[in-house]
């Protein structure tokens, strides 16, 4: 602790600036592999839950009649196609904000109909996988996918596509306090030590 309290006192403010800037790029340039790794253990999660609901139909069906859940006979394979077909979108980053709100819709009826009679606290609410589920799909939507993915992809080579992600990438850099950009714009806004004494 006392190095780092050293380190510090013997730099200017502008070079722990810089250095914090430097550390919001490395962040910057690890978020798109992070997003990946979410995508792929989200969506195989999904995908294989409804290969599994597909393949058991009538069990599904009886299950989801027993949740009194309306027509099981069309809902069952409705909702294992949903996953399934879901869950490779979320790998592939392929229409993912739009695939990842219904998955979300059938986390919220899971956790109402299936989980609700086990939930006696707000702690057994916050701590169910679907809960987790619900909140990684949430993120997919305001987020995003990331850069390695097809949609970004897409939207690099489709006009409408590319301005509606040039218009999500501005507003989250406006409202992100440590951008890079917000940081660049500090430093340069800066008044440096031969300012200061004039």
């Amino acid at each position: 602790m006392a190095f780092w309290q050293q380190w510090l006192r013997a730099r200017p403010l502008v070079v722990r600036a810089g250095t914090v800037c430097s550390l919001a790029r490395l962040a910057r340039g690890a978020e798109a592999a992070f997003q990946l790794g979410i995508r792929i253990s989200l969506g195989s999660t999904f995908a294989m839950t409804g290969y599994g609901k597909l393949t058991h139909l009538e069990r599904t069906i009886a299950f989801f009649r027993e949740l009194s859940i309306p027509l099981p006979e069309v809902q069952a394979p409705f909702i294992g196609a949903l996953e399934l077909a879901g869950g490779v979108a979320i790998v592939l980053g392929l229409f993912t904000r739009l695939v990842s709100l219904p998955l979300a819709g059938t986390m919220l009826v899971a956790i109402a109909t299936a989980l609700w009679p086990d939930v006696s606290s707000p702690m057994d609410l916050v701590t169910l996988d679907e809960t987790l589920y619900l909140l990684l799909l949430g993120s997919l939507v305001v987020s995003g996918p990331g850069r390695l993915s097809l949609d970004h992809w897409l939207a690099r080579r489709v006009p409408a596509l590319q301005a509606l992600a040039r218009q999500w990438t501005a507003s989250w850099r406006s409202t992100s306090v440590l951008s890079p950009r917000s940081l660049d714009q500090s430093l340069n806004q800066s008044p440096t030590a031969k300012d200061r004494t004039t």
